[in-house]
């Protein structure tokens, strides 16, 4: 009966898939890798710069229609106050949680005749831009909401106005913010929208200027440098096959929540750290109270608590990340930013959760992930800390994930990790490898592939190849002492398109490390970046019984993927060593 149950529950989810990719399969991505497996709801993503076939209130899912409906109900168009209301009501949001600044400006956007009214019609046409438009409608739709006199054109004191609201909104969060950068940030824009010093910037500049500044702009002028390369925002990357936890979302108060945690938890400890983290250090922890959501049949907890905040401080020093950029990443600050280039960003979720019920999120950047963790994975995390700061702060090149923090948001605890393929050119095929055959097939054909579906070679040269087989043997031996299994190596793999993207010459593309640039395959075809995941298992009392009943069960136990510290680590790296060219 039980067999019986779980096959009609798969065929259940095959159908499902089936349909949803049917659905998703209309809309054609440039570089699209499908790494979801499947739909809860049903959502429409492209690329910045694609060629867009349709309207953008038909881009909206059947789900987001019907709530639109529900703001509007029998009525034809909406003033301000019922659209705010409207909006709260969908967000689960009341007065003592989210200001009413940021649905003021949003309204202004939708209100595409300047006549004090939305219509259904220019909502859902907003709203597909706002979701869903490409480069040209986002700045189309920002331009109308910071020109409020209608004139075609933005003036210096309009914009000030917009963004010094943007800063009420951070101010009223309880998020420590400088108003003097105000003025400077505003003036930045005009610099390079304004060059003539015209004092205005037609409607033309903007669209045609403004996504040079986007990664400025979408953090308020914030950042450390404008200049750098964090600063920089690449629209390829952000607007992907992914789901954004948008404000008609169920878990779009989960998420801010989430994001307004980790600011609090960072903005007071801008100061600059000295020496390595004591002893005691490993043991504290921050709390602080989150605005309460009224969201309906969605519990929260109002509680957001830091693990460890000063030594994750002192690794994001080692992994040469400022604190400013790392919370401009995650923190609030992207839903009033980004609304200057006419897009809602947060955070990106998996529809899908992992075997162990794990939740994923992705920064607006793709800079970091937030994963969620079983209680054993916590105590895990606790116990392994001081071992993993230890050999990471002297090991550069390791290819082990970096932890960027520790948190707990209501019952679930969160590790923020750096994601392997930030900076990356688009990845057009993944591996997850643990050297393992049993259960280790991709069944459904697309997303991440498995060590059954391997069927090539990674060509690198063979100096490169020691290296990095090397430093994966040193990476071992640590995860052995930390009586650690169930790790994988992730390979993304990037073909080589001279037409599509510029490969800067003077980047030899040979870094083995994390965020080093990749390896660039012999035949100078393909880029190749690795990293090792999932380092959270220990091998004890569970995962004994686990090994002793696959021995009784399974039909080949050795291919198992628990199995003695030993013998995993042992199998991996034989593993690895038959995967290069």
């Amino acid at each position: 009966q039980n067999q019986q149950n779980q096959q009609n529950q798969q065929n259940q989810q095959n159908q499902q898939f089936q349909q949803n990719q049917q659905f998703h399969n209309q809309f054609s991505y440039p570089d699209r890798i499908s790494r979801i497996s499947n739909y809860q709801e049903l959502f429409v993503y492209h690329s910045a710069g694609l060629e867009i076939k349709k309207k953008p209130q038909e881009r909206l899912s059947p789900v987001q229609l019907i709530k639109i409906d529900q703001i509007f109900g029998n009525i034809k168009s909406l003033d301000e106050i019922r659209f705010i209301s409207g909006l709260r009501e969908l967000c689960g949001a009341n007065t003592n949680w989210y200001t009413d600044v940021l649905f003021k400006l949003i309204f202004k956007s939708f209100d595409c005749d300047g006549d004090g009214l939305v219509t259904k019609e220019e909502f859902q046409q907003a709203c597909g831009i706002l979701l869903y438009g490409d480069i040209t409608e986002g700045n189309e739709l920002a331009f109308q909401m910071i020109d409020v006199d209608r004139d075609g054109f933005i003036s210096y004191d309009e914009l000030e106005r917009v963004v010094t609201k943007m800063y009420q909104i951070l101010l009223y969060l309880k998020i420590k913010i400088d108003y003097s950068r105000i003025k400077p940030f505003v003036n930045k824009i005009f610099e390079k929208l304004d060059p003539d010093n015209k004092k205005r910037i037609s409607k033309e500049d903007w669209i045609k200027k403004m996504p040079k500044l986007a990664g400025f702009v979408i953090k308020l002028g914030l950042a450390n440098d404008f200049n750098s390369e964090k600063s920089k925002f690449n629209y390829q990357i952000i607007l992907g096959p992914k789901t954004k936890i948008q404000i008609f979302h169920e878990k779009f108060i989960f998420i801010t929540q989430m994001m307004l945690g980790i600011r609090y938890s960072i903005q007071d400890r801008l100061d600059v750290l000295t020496g390595k983290p004591g002893y005691s250090d490993f043991n504290q922890q921050e709390s602080f109270k989150l605005p309460i959501s009224n969201l309906k049949g969605f519990t929260i907890s109002e509680i957001f608590i830091n693990f460890a905040p000063v030594v994750f401080k002192f690794l994001r020093k080692c992994y040469g990340t400022s604190e400013i950029d790392y919370c401009l990443s995650l923190g609030p600050e992207q839903l009033a930013g980004g609304l200057l280039i006419g897009k809602f960003f947060t955070m990106s979720m998996s529809l899908t959760e992992g075997k162990s019920g794990s939740i994923f999120l992705k920064s607006f950047d793709d800079q970091y992930l937030i994963k969620s963790i079983s209680n054993r994975e916590r105590r895990t995390m606790i116990e392994i800390l001081p071992q993993y700061v230890s050999y990471i702060s002297e090991q550069s090149n390791s290819l082990i994930n970096r932890y960027f923090g520790f948190m707990q948001l209501g019952p679930k605890s969160f590790v923020s990790l750096g994601n392997i393929f930030a900076g990356s050119f688009a990845i057009n095929d993944c591996f997850d490898l643990k050297g393992s055959t049993e259960g280790r097939t991709n069944k459904q054909g697309v997303g991440t592939k498995k060590d059954n579906d391997l069927k090539r070679k990674f060509l690198i040269d063979s100096d490169k190849k020691q290296e990095l087989l090397s430093q994966l043997e040193s990476d071992v031996q640590f995860l052995i002492g930390l009586n650690v299994i169930d790790y994988s190596l992730i390979v993304g793999i990037h073909k080589i398109d001279t037409n599509k993207y510029v490969y800067d010459p003077k980047k030899m593309y040979g870094g083995i490390g994390i965020g080093t640039g990749g390896i660039r395959s012999m035949d100078n075809k393909e880029i190749y970046y690795f990293g090792i995941i999932d380092c959270l298992t220990r091998y004890g009392i569970t995962k004994k019984g686990e090994y002793i009943v696959n021995n009784f069960l399974a039909k080949q136990p050795s291919q198992c993927s628990c199995i003695p510290t030993q013998d995993y680590a042992k199998r991996f790296l034989d593993f690895m060593k038959n995967i290069f060219a």
